[in-house]
């Protein structure tokens, strides 16, 4: 929020919002488009996969060349100096997603034994089946509150679980204008945490813990949805490549560099929509994100195998993502059966 009082926030996300959405209607703009949720547009042939949108930034669908640029140092999260990208709509520096690959490599390694530590989430998966009926929405009655749970007992979080809750809109609200109360609601929850009393050299355990905590909670849920949708009681891995957790990568060049036939010169940027070719792996997008799978696995896959347990063949009824999801698509309502 900077010094931005909350009524000039919400004036300021309401008009990117409606130029989101004046640039979609009036030329189809290719970033407009995905920021809508709607599919990427091909490149223009010979464009190396790429396609330039009326913001200046470049649009890549091509799957290799969106796992070349996510990998390549000479592209960073943010600028050569430091600012922001001119694409970044929240900042949102609490929640520690600005940070480049070296410090994330740093992070990851002081983190990687905590996020892969064995927890009681069988635990708390059958406590909260126990306390719902035969029809349920999978994602808010059980998803969401089991993935809070389970990273308040990792972490050591004191807040309530549910106080986390605003977490999970960090990673879109970083892309696409949020609700002027979701902006305020996740820039006081991101606050709390990175409050959090440290003793001395403990900067890389909180910064690791909220940028996990941010991370986890945005993906863990509608994975596991995603993975319930499949119909199959095993189908973890399955749902983390068909249904990538974060879908729209942006980066920044940080000197000229050559795509194909395409100059990006050092400041351009490019938002790499994120597709797994059947064969090929999750990329790195994110080493702080590659920290967490652990953990992020092994709850999805206790949650989902305990749902099955109590509901052989849960029949989906309703299905609805959030609006302005298009970094995670994160599932709001998964109705069913069982």
């Amino acid at each position: 929020m900077g010094t931005l009082s909350p009524s000039e926030l919400g004036w300021r996300l309401q008009l990117v919002r409606g130029a989101i959405w004046q640039e979609a209607a009036t030329s189809g703009d290719a970033y407009a488009d995905l920021l809508r949720g709607l599919p990427a547009k091909p490149g223009r042939p010979g464009a190396a996969g790429l396609r330039r949108s009326t913001t200046g930034a470049w649009v890549c669908a091509d799957a290799d060349l969106g796992r070349h640029v996510l990998t390549d140092e000479r592209f960073g999260v943010r600028r050569a100096d430091g600012t922001k990208p001119h694409l970044q709509i929240l900042p949102v520096d609490e929640a520690g997603l600005g940070l480049e690959a070296a410090d994330q490599r740093r992070i990851a390694r002081v983190m990687e034994p905590l996020f892969s530590r064995e927890t009681r989430v069988r635990e708390h998966a059958e406590a909260l089946l126990d306390g719902l009926g035969s029809a349920f929405d999978v994602i808010t009655g059980y998803a969401e509150p089991l993935a809070r749970r389970v990273l308040a007992e990792v972490l050591g979080w004191d807040a309530d679980p549910a106080a986390l809750a605003p977490l999970a809109l960090v990673p879109d609200a970083m892309l696409t204008p949020p609700t002027l109360d979701q902006a305020l609601a996740l820039t006081a929850a991101c606050r709390r945490l990175r409050g959090t009393p440290a003793r001395a050299g403990e900067d890389d355990v909180l910064a690791g813990k909220v940028a996990g905590s941010v991370l986890f909670l945005a993906t863990a849920p509608t994975l596991l949805g995603n993975a319930v949708r499949s119909g199959e009681p095993y189908a973890v891995d399955r749902a983390l490549l068909q249904h990538p957790p974060l879908r729209l990568l942006p980066r920044v060049a940080h000197r000229d560099v050559v795509l194909g036939d395409v100059l990006l010169e050092e400041g351009s940027e490019i938002v790499v929509r994120v597709t797994i070719p059947d064969g090929a792996e999750l990329p790195e997008a994110d080493r702080r994100y590659a920290m967490m799978l652990p953990l992020l696995r092994s709850t999805v896959t206790a949650g989902l195998a305990a749902l099955h347990e109590r509901c052989r063949r849960p029949v989906v009824h309703t299905t609805h993502w959030h609006a302005r999801s298009p970094v995670t698509a994160r599932l709001a309502r998964l109705e069913v059966t069982g």
